[in-house]
């Protein structure tokens, strides 16, 4: 599979340190998600004597609020998550995720990787993190279904990057994502951020986007600037202007935004991590919904097979 070679060679980077065990345990809560009895009383106790403990031990430089296992499940960061919203929302994800019917999955994907032996001993026991894992990385977090992931949460996080690499200069970040992301809300939510969205130059000439152009644009950027970006209405097919103010951030929003002729414009990319049963779910009630079926989600599915957005983006929104 694909993605979980990804997923795993980006904890490996990030955690170097991983042991076999570690490896394991990510594909265990993948698939079992929280296989064991849950007590929601005892579930904001349990968090709030995490909260203490991590205060005490943990080095706080990682701004990321949750990080992916799969793109169904992420492991929030308890101490960043309630930075920014409230213990009892933590354990309302956590809560809902438990009722959340596991994948079952675990012994096809664990012999992939060479881990049967872990797997037997982990029959009838949840497996903790390697000893040398916890020393150096003291992990405090949460096993939460993706899709519960509201925008706001995502918005945050993205945002917690953007200040992370913020400074006087002009940055340019590409914010990529299948249809139904979310790419567009999430921009919306952003501050002190100027956007770009792809589909104001859709093109039906230089199918799918008017590279040209945009490339154009991009090169021309200077912070501090007010400029009139030529979009494209396709439903009425003309076009028309937007005045933007350019901040030190322009977040370039939209499928096709990492092209290869354009990523030489980019400091960062970001990925809006999307499963296609979510995806689905999401865009069947649009008006075009057989379209988006028949052609747009093909194409792009081809475009996103070309490149590996998973391991290679800067962080996964």
């Amino acid at each position: 599979m694909k993605s979980y070679n990804s997923f795993i060679q980006r904890h490996l980077s990030k955690y170097p340190l991983m042991e076999k065990l570690d490896i394991f345990k990510l594909l265990y809560q993948d698939n079992l998600l929280v296989n064991h009895f849950v007590d929601p009383l005892n579930v904001l106790v349990r968090i709030d004597n995490e909260l203490n403990s991590f205060i005490q031990n943990s080095n706080l430089s990682d701004e990321n609020i949750y990080e992916y296992l799969s793109d169904t499940t992420v492991r929030v960061n308890i101490f960043n998550f309630v930075k920014y919203f409230k213990k009892e929302l933590l354990a309302e994800l956590f809560l809902k995720t438990t009722k959340i019917q596991p994948k079952n999955n675990l012994k096809k994907e664990v012999e992939k990787y060479d881990l049967l032996d872990l797997y037997n001993k982990y029959l009838t026991c949840a497996p903790s993190h390697s000893q040398i894992y916890r020393d150096n990385y003291h992990p405090s977090y949460r096993v939460v279904a993706s899709k519960l992931l509201d925008a706001s949460i995502k918005a945050r996080n993205l945002q917690n990057f953007i200040e992370t690499i913020r400074n006087d200069s002009l940055q340019i970040i590409a914010l990529e994502g299948r249809c139904g992301s979310g790419k567009s809300t999430i921009s919306k939510m952003l501050k002190d951020v100027t956007v770009i969205e792809m589909d104001d130059h859709f093109d039906s000439v230089n199918d799918p986007v008017n590279v040209e152009y945009i490339a154009s644009l991009l090169s021309s950027l200077k912070v501090g600037d007010t400029i009139l970006e030529k979009c494209y209405d396709c439903h009425n097919d003309c076009y028309y202007y937007k005045e933007k103010e350019i901040k030190n951030i322009v977040v370039v929003e939209g499928v096709y935004s990492y092209l290869d002729s354009l990523k030489k414009y980019y400091s960062h990319l970001c990925y809006i991590v999307l499963d296609k049963e979510l995806q689905i779910e999401r865009i069947k009630n649009r008006k075009n919904f057989n379209q988006f079926i028949e052609k747009w989600i093909p194409r792009e599915e081809k475009y996103f097979d070309e490149f590996d957005f998973i391991k290679n983006a800067d962080i996964l929104i």
